[in-house]
């Protein structure tokens, strides 16, 4: 008579399967209450295996209420000449942050003891994905395997790698300078983001407290026209960007929408922008009148779609000043490149 056996692996906490297929079979069950009997699981779904091993498993399923998988050991391993049983599987991560949970491994028909499964802490390879120039592909719409849900990786750092480990969304850069520190000159305001997921097309970015302290009017509220920004200190391409913004929801690129009230631009996503790549654009302001220190500018992002939750936020953050540049106008000094500096 065969030994069946049955490996669990559980604790994949805010995990989400996207398997529409719900597992009938009759052998598989779990170990569930408080004495750990074996009961029928209404709510497994398949859970395809990848990797060179996954052949030697079968009957793999996912519980969403466990957070766990398990398999059927159908192929040899182990014994005298144990060598490494190697395999992976696809989930999406959650959308809120959170630091990687316990992961923990067992077995029953040969009874192995829940153990805790050592992580890979070191920092996984950062994707070599820049929009503007890979495979001659300006718009990110089409390309399907960089972005949030196909694996881009950035800023990876030591832990990265570790199961479910999950940074907040938001702008991993964002930096905002200006041309001019001048009374009443026309001033064009140069802004470079990167975000850590993907916005799709209906995201709006809002750019707020681009302030003129003495009330002069900075723009006509309405359509502001976006001017091609500079490349990044990193290398990274950002050309014709402002192909990926618009005034309006679904409307023509290339410009953002000027709230004179409330000092705000905001952009309407109108080609998704992948997690990782950097996109710089330009507007032009009039300066104020009177002298005025420069402004803490915010950007946030608001109905997004990551992974299967949508209407999730950026939050409002205080982007980074340019405090380097020296602009190329009359008597400029370090720090006049500050937004809104007059």
């Amino acid at each position: 008579m065969q030994c069946i056996t049955n490996i669990t692996i559980s604790g994949f906490d805010g995990a989400y399967i996207q398997s529409n297929e719900v597992s009938t079979l009759d052998e598989v069950r779990v170990r569930t209450g408080v004495n750990r009997t074996l009961m029928d699981h209404a709510f497994l779904r398949i859970l395809p295996l990848l990797g060179h091993n996954a052949s030697i498993f079968s009957n793999v399923t996912w519980s969403p209420e466990r957070s766990s998988v398990r398999m059927r050991c159908t192929g040899e391993m182990g014994g005298d000449n144990a060598t490494d049983v190697i395999f992976s599987f696809v989930v999406t991560n959650p959308v809120e942050a959170q630091p990687s949970p316990l992961i923990e491994i067992e077995a029953d028909g040969i009874p192995i003891s829940r153990t805790r499964m050592v992580k890979d802490n070191q920092p996984p390879s950062n994707s070599l994905y820049d929009h503007a120039i890979t495979l001659g592909l300006w718009n990110d719409s089409s390309v399907s395997w960089v972005g949030s849900p196909n694996g881009a990786l950035f800023n990876a750092t030591y832990r990265d790698a570790e199961p479910l480990r999950v940074h907040t969304p938001a702008f991993v850069v964002k930096t905002i300078g200006q041309s001019s520190p001048y009374p009443g000159a026309n001033n064009t305001i140069g802004i470079t983001i990167s975000p850590n997921i993907d916005l799709d097309v209906g995201s709006v970015i809002a750019i707020s407290m681009l302030n003129n302290l003495d009330g002069t009017e900075a723009a006509s509220t309405g359509p502001i026209s976006l001017s091609d920004g500079d490349t990044h200190t990193n290398g990274k391409s950002t050309a014709d960007d402002t192909r990926y913004f618009a005034a309006s929801t679904g409307g023509m690129s290339g410009s953002g929408l000027w709230d004179q009230d409330e000092s705000v631009v905001s952009l309407f996503v109108v080609s998704k922008l992948t997690a990782g790549s950097f996109y710089s654009f330009k507007f032009v302001l009039k300066n104020a009148l009177c002298t005025q220190p420069p402004q803490s500018v915010c950007i946030r992002a608001r109905n997004l779609d990551v992974g299967y939750v949508s209407g999730v936020v950026i939050p409002r953050r205080t982007m980074e000043h340019d405090v380097k540049t020296l602009l190329s106008v009359y008597d400029a000094a370090v720090g006049d490149a500050a937004p809104l500096l007059v």
